[in-house]
């Protein structure tokens, strides 16, 4: 048996090492005290009067399970992490292995204790150790017990409830085993230990004259072979290939990124959207090499000359040109600059580190060779110099030790962030703190971290920014990063990327929203006949090309986009003077009348969630209170809910809110075609106007103290909105009759900004409950696409308009992308953003029917129906609309007219809201007008591809 544990033994420190799976490491111990205690064992058998070897055999062998013990225990605390299914577990993670790791640990004194004790020599010894050791057997057997309690429940809720976002299926990147396997494997070997406690219980029960004790065979059958078994279960079944190093240090991490020193250097590295490493024939933007005061020696290729990277170079490469030296530019100090390639390059240097960056201006390639002192750091690459997101094929080749980090890295603006999409890494562990989610892209699984940095430089000045880390759990040095499936997680998952470094602003007159964030005023070139409104230009980039005409068309027919600004209305001129302000000391009835509408009515309507409700209700108004941006925003709004609350279809005209001194409201003949009489109209436009115009100024002097209010009005803001597309005056007055708006996406755009630069406040702040929302995630992913297709799975509850919905928009969605695939030969960068937006339509499609079919079975009513709906995030979809997609709506043609039918399918999703007044029917009209817009130019294709939408529409809702 000694031979069998030694072997196990060494079998598992290769694999712990291979894996850094250092938590199993109690684990090895424990095969080694195994290991000498049946040595010992050996020896007592030649000499069973030496006392030595009897000492090491009873005390090593006794107390070796709870070795393994510590080591399972610590497996599920990670496996837990991994998944990412915490709500799941009985005991909060943080607690779990503390638990029962000290039960383990008074297990093992005990144990010790009773078995050094029996050893003393002595009768009443030995009756007294034996009494020590059955209680360390006993506490062991309690803890494993409810342990196996604790993992099977975990087990049980995870793969009963969906909801916790993990797949049966799931599989370990390195070995393929699922986690269900390991789960199974892991309770495999408490049972083995289970049975080994209980005999062991027993054979002390029993005493020195019991039948256990006089017959050495049960000892090798019911403790050595349980032991080696489970030895080779767990040798199986690795826990730790499944469970990656984010996870398993997520609670220990140690520190990594950027010092302070760091980051006041990176005021000259304006390193973009993205880093990367090189490809043999072509550079793609930087990947570039971080590094921190290794904890073991660096690699012996990081450690040699300048002479001798280059020639590294030469093989690397597979260049065989003597000038290759001489053609290279090398620099050991920190610098940065463009090349004659056009590729911007960047070599940051701290406290005197032996880093040398090495290049080939004409073919792209780059080394990057190091040797850290203590407290040094470097960090270089190459890359682009301002741009969007890009997918990046990069190939080479990485050798390195200690700390250091490979990764796809860059800074953004809107807010300022600092991001990095790590591929490999060292001893460190990048991003460190709690897992927001992951990211499931080329291949890979990353998991996302954020750390918050205040008060310190960035590239702007000193300001607090954020860092954003997509940390890969399977490291490789080869590959394809698609960064444009980074930045959209980033976004679902509300951590607001920003935008890329100097790139161009792309907002519309008087202001745009990263101007204005920043401070500076705009550029915008002379307007001429031709020309209308182009996109406008900060000063700190005046010198960048201006944007394609084309590109700029779709926003100049809505000048009233961008950062905030008013909604521009069609009222008769004499209407203004239909609504007095009243003297002072008199009461404004219609607006006593407005706000008492909002708190009995408005407030209870805008969200099914009772935490978002009861913000509505308590949090916004008593704001309002105190803020005049506020209460004009708020009975702008409650004024919209009047018109809607008293216009139904065939319904006789009712009163405005000034029941005696206002003409009454004239009723359209459809919910998205309401009509009001100009004086009440423009009550709601004065609030409308006078709170946009003091919601500037808040803006203006956005801090800490007046954060929650801008907030809360950016939401007040897009809920007037969109409101107010069903009213028909409440049009864009440049807009022709009949035209699709896009107004209300400019501006819920522009609002965006808003919460970006200071998200960790609000995440802590009154207003928190508005960014939590359970279903808006993809766990879709994980289903079976023909199980999101399949009909019979409909939750009762669904509203018949939801039904056709669901089941048509799998067959719909795929003719539509197989539409845009066959224009692939035309107008490449029109059919690049349309395919980004027709990804992102994807994802809320399928969110909706994964919702649909795998929410929770209790709720059936139609308004918990509506309420998961509403949980999935669907209507923030105009937020993450890709940059330059209503840019494509511009022009004219098919390419144009496909975008139109996109944005209808976009559309749709609003149309699924039946409980929300503010949503309800005006999106219907609006796909009725693309409807319009596409039969007039007669494509057959398109045409047929709108039938779809309009038919279910024509699902009247309930």
């Amino acid at each position: 048996m000694a031979a069998v544990f030694g072997l196990l033994a060494m079998g598992y420190l290769y694999r712990i090492v291979k894996h850094r799976a250092y938590f199993f490491v109690p684990f090895i111990i424990g095969l080694l005290f195994e290991t000498a205690g049946y040595i010992a064992r050996i020896f007592s058998h030649f000499d069973p009067t030496a006392l030595g070897p009897y000492i090491v055999q009873t005390m090593l062998i006794l107390v070796a399970p709870p070795l393994f013990a510590a080591s399972i225990y610590m497996t599920l605390g990670r496996v837990i992490l991994q998944l990412d299914a915490e709500p799941a577990s009985l005991i909060r993670v943080r607690w779990l292995t503390k638990i029962f790791v000290v039960g383990d640990v008074i297990s093992f004194l005990l144990q010790c204790g009773g078995g050094g004790y029996m050893a003393a020599g002595t009768l009443d010894a030995m009756k007294n150790g034996e009494h020590i050791v059955i209680a360390g057997l006993a506490i062991q057997l309690l803890w494993f017990g409810f342990f196996i309690v604790v993992a099977s429940l975990f087990h049980w809720r995870v793969v009963r409830h969906p909801k916790y976002n993990v797949s049966k299926d799931l599989k370990s990147q390195g070995s393929g085993i699922s986690w269900t396997t390991l789960m199974w494997a892991l309770y495999a070997a408490c049972v083995l230990i289970l049975v080994r406690s209980v005999f062991r219980v027993v054979e002390f029960v029993q005493g020195n004259a019991g039948f256990i004790m006089s017959h050495e065979y049960l000892l090798y059958v019911f403790d050595a072979a349980l032991m080696a078994l489970t030895g080779v279960v767990l040798g199986l079944v690795f826990p730790g290939s499944f469970v990656s190093r984010r996870s398993r240090w997520a609670e220990d991490a140690i520190p990594l990124g950027p010092s302070t020193k760091v980051l006041q250097r990176q005021t000259r590295i304006i390193v973009p959207k993205m880093v990367t490493f090189s490809r043999l024939l072509l550079l793609l933007p930087v990947l570039g090499a971080l590094a921190s005061n290794p904890t073991t020696e660096p690699a012996v290729e990081a450690t040699k000359s300048f002479d001798f990277l280059q020639h590294m170079g030469e093989i690397i490469f597979n260049t065989t040109d003597g000038n290759l030296e001489r053609r290279d530019t090398t620099f050991s100090t920190s610098k940065d600059g463009v090349n004659a390639a056009g590729y911007y390059y960047s070599l940051y240097n701290d406290n005197h580190a032996g880093a040398g960056y090495t290049e080939d201006p004409n073919s792209g390639h780059f080394k990057l060779g190091w040797t850290l002192p203590s407290r040094s750091e470097f960090l270089g690459g190459k890359g682009f110099r301002g741009g969007s997101t890009r997918t990046l094929t990069w190939d080479g080749y990485f050798s390195a030790k200690g700390d250091y980090t490979l990764a796809v890295y860059g800074w953004t603006t809107n807010p300022v962030t600092e991001w990095y999409i790590v591929e490999a890494h060292g001893t460190g562990t990048p991003g460190n703190g709690h897992i927001l989610g992951q990211v499931y892209a080329n291949d890979g699984v990353y998991d996302v971290y954020m750390l918050p940095y205040r008060n310190v430089p960035e590239i702007y000045g000193t300001t607090n920014f954020n860092q954003l880390w997509s940390v890969r759990r399977s490291h490789r040095t080869t590959g394809t990063v698609d960064v444009t499936a980074h930045f959209n997680r980033w976004k679902q998952l509300g951590l607001k990327p920003g935008n890329p470094v100097f790139q161009m602003c792309d907002e519309i007159k008087p202001i745009c929203g990263a101007c204005a964030l920043r401070g500076e005023p705009c550029d915008w070139p002379a307007e001429t006949g031709s020309q209308g409104h182009d996109t406008p230009r900060s000063q700190a980039d005046s010198h960048r090309a201006k944007a394609p005409q084309g590109q700029s068309k779709s926003r100049a027919a809505h000048p009233d986009s961008g950062s905030p600004r008013p909604l521009q209305f069609d009222i008769a001129s004499d209407a203004a003077g239909g609504h007095s302000t009243p003297l002072p000391g008199e009461l404004n009835m219609v607006d006593l009348q407005l706000h008492s509408h909002f708190m009995l009515h408005t407030c209870k309507h805008m969200s099914l969630n009772t935490r978002r409700q009861h913000i509505w209700k308590t949090v916004i108004p008593r704001s309002a209170m105190r803020n005049e941006a506020l209460m004009h925003l708020l009975l702008a709004l409650a004024g919209l809910d009047y018109a809607s609350d008293r216009t139904t279809d065939q319904q006789p005209a009712h009163m405005s809110p000034d029941m005696e001194s206002q003409p009454s409201s004239s009723i359209a003949d459809h919910d998205h075609n309401h009509t009001l009489d100009a004086t009440y109209l423009q009550i709601i436009i004065e609030h409308h106007q006078r709170g946009l115009e003091a919601f500037r100024t808040e803006l203006a002097n956005l801090s800490s103290a007046n954060l929650n209010l801008v907030f809360a009005g950016s939401m007040l803001l897009v809920a007037f909105a969109l409101a107010s597309l069903r009213i028909r005056n409440l049009n864009d007055a440049q807009s022709q009759q009949g035209q699709p708006r896009l107004d209300w996406i400019f501006l819920i755009q522009g609002l965006c900004t808003v919460i970006k630069h200071n998200w960790p406040e609000l995440r802590m702040g009154p207003l928190r409950d508005m960014m939590e929302y359970s279903y808006a995630n993809d766990d879709w992913r994980l289903c079976p696409r023909d199980a999101l297709r399949s009909l019979s799975s409909i939750r009762r509850g669904c509203s018949p308009r939801l039904v056709a919905f669901c089941r048509g928009a799998d067959v719909a969605l795929t003719q539509l992308v197989g539409y845009h695939a066959s224009l692939a030969s035309r107008e490449g960068q029109i059919l690049a953003e349309q395919k980004a937006a027709l990804e992102l339509l994807e994802g809320m499609y399928m969110r909706t029917l994964y919702v649909v079919r795998f929410s929770d079975e209790a709720r059936e009513s139609p308004l918990d129906v509506q309420a998961d709906l509403e949980d999935a995030a669907l209507m923030a979809w105009a937020e993450f609309l890709p940059d330059g997609f209503l840019d494509t709506l511009a022009g004219g043609g098919v390419s144009s007219t496909l975008s139109y039918v996109i944005l209808a399918y976009f559309h749709l999703l609003f149309s699924l809201f039946e409980s929300f007044w503010y949503v309800k029917g005006g999106f219907d009209g609006e796909i009725v007008k693309i409807k319009a817009l596409v039969d007039m130019s007669g494509e057959g294709e398109l045409i047929s591809l709108m039938q779809w939408p309009v038919s279910v529409i024509a699902v009247y809702p309930t």
